[in-house]
Formats: C-alpha cells, sequence, structure tokens
C-alpha cells in the first residue's frame, strides 16, 4: 500500500470517529495540514514532485465518507495542484496543457454546485486567464467567463486577500481599452498587500499568495520601469518565502539586466 492510500485510510477512521455534529473544520486532520503544507513546499520550490503528490491524495481521500464542504475544499486544493503544475517550467507542455485542463473542469463543476465558494471563483479566473494567454483566440469566448468569475469571487468576499490579488494579476495581464491595465493592476495588488497583512498567518486553508502579491506588485513596478521598487517587492516576497524559486532564479536576474 502506498503512502497516499495509508493516509487516505487513515484520515477516513479520524472522520468516522468524530461525534456527530462536529464541523468539519480543517484543523481536525492533521493528514491534510500536512499534505497541505507539502503542496505548498512544492509550490515555493518549484517541485512538482510534491505537488503531484499532494493532487493525489485530495483526489483519494474525495472517495471517503466527508461532509459536503471538505468535499469542496478537497476539489478547489486538486484544482490548485494543477494550476500550480500547469505553470511550472519543469512539468511538461503536455502535462501543463492536461493539468490546466484538469483545474478547469472542477472550477467549473465547484462554482456550480458550490456557488458561495468566492476562492473558486477567483482561481477559475485566473485559469482562464492563462487559458487566454497560451490561445489568445480563447479570448474570444473565455474573456467574458474570466471576468464574470472573478466579478462574483469580488462580490461574495471583497476583502480576501486571495481574491484581490487574483483580481490584480487579471488588471496586469488585460489591456486597459479592456478594464485591465498597470494602474489599476498596481493599486489592487497593494490593497491586496494589506488584507494579507491583516489576515493571520495561521488563517485556515485556503491561505496561499502571502508571498505572491509581493511578487506580482514587484512584476508590475518592473515593467513600469522602477527597478528599486521591484527589487524591494522581491526582497519582502523572499523575507516571507526564503526559497522561493521564481524569484531568486528568474526574477531578481531579470532586474539585474534591466537598462
Amino acid at each position: 500500500m502506498n503512502d497516499t492510500k495509508r493516509i487516505s485510510i487513515l484520515l477516513i477512521i479520524v472522520l468516522l470517529l468524530l461525534p456527530a455534529g462536529t464541523p468539519a473544520a480543517q484543523d481536525l486532520s492533521p493528514e491534510w495540514k500536512w499534505m497541505i503544507t507539502r503542496l505548498q513546499h512544492g509550490a515555493i520550490h518549484d517541485n512538482p514532485q510534491e505537488v503531484r503528490e499532494a493532487a493525489s491524495f485530495f483526489e483519494d481521500v474525495q472517495s471517503g465518507p466527508l461532509p459536503a464542504d471538505m468535499v469542496s475544499l478537497a476539489q478547489y486544493t486538486v484544482a490548485y495542484a494543477d494550476y500550480q503544475l500547469s505553470v511550472m517550467p519543469e512539468v511538461p507542455p503536455a502535462e501543463q496543457k492536461r493539468r490546466l485542463d484538469q483545474a478547469q473542469a472542477i472550477l467549473e463543476q465547484l462554482t456550480e454546485s458550490d456557488v458561495s465558494f468566492a476562492e473558486a471563483y477567483a482561481l477559475l479566473a485566473t485559469v482562464y486567464g492563462i487559458e487566454i494567454g497560451r490561445s489568445g483566440l480563447k479570448g474570444m469566448f473565455l474573456g467574458h467567463k474570466s471576468s464574470s468569475a472573478m466579478e462574483r469571487a469580488a462580490k461574495l468576499e471583497p476583502n480576501n486577500p486571495r481574491v484581490v490579488m487574483q483580481e490584480g494579476i487579471g488588471a496586469f495581464f488585460t489591456p486597459k481599452i479592456f478594464g485591465g491595465g498597470q494602474a489599476k493592476a498596481e493599486a489592487l495588488l497593494r490593497r491586496a498587500s494589506v488584507l494579507f497583512d491583516r489576515e493571520p498567518p495561521d488563517h485556515a486553508w485556503p491561505n496561499w499568495g502571502r508571498a505572491e502579491v509581493h511578487v506580482w506588485l514587484g512584476l508590475v513596478l518592473a515593467k513600469r520601469g522602477d527597478k528599486a521598487s521591484a527589487r524591494e517587492e522581491y526582497q519582502r516576497a523572499l523575507a516571507i518565502a526564503p526559497d522561493l524559486e521564481w524569484v531568486r532564479r528568474v526574477l531578481l536576474p531579470q532586474l539585474a539586466t534591466m537598462k
């Protein structure tokens, strides 16, 4: 029996032993916490294998007797893992596409079954944005879907830092004529940064993005030629996640070569 299957069985046993009426809170399962930590570690270190293992775990646990809110959370986590794998440079292009397609399918189904899950709407908008970026023709029918999903997320949780951050990322890649632009992206990302500062570090999952918001703000500042401020944001990201590979291996070296 592999480790993922063994952990899944242990999780099912834990859930079965819970007294009736116990909320399906995330802190009830050390296994979930451990795998989420592994997922986040893999994302920061650009380690596809760790992220794949986490995705497999959260796919497997859905076959067990989980409360509805925990099923939604497991589905979201698989989609998040797929999203991360779809943008990792070491992942083969065919797998990147498959993972992105799977993330889209999961999130579309999840937002239909759980219409109040703001995080799922925001991540779906981001996935649509990646799809558009890789094939401009898809913008003709995914652009509206992306903006609608983000609007829904913002309406549900306007002060959720991940929602605001992903709205800012979307604005970064959207021309001003279509409602995006660098000024809008910067304003949203700065607001997201403030919201992350207000969110407790031990906030229940989903709680990713605390370092990433500074990375994206740095990208906005670098694009307008403000190298000093961009470097400050990258350093803020590294202060939170010292091993953030994207910053260390790509963005800081790029900044050093900018004129």
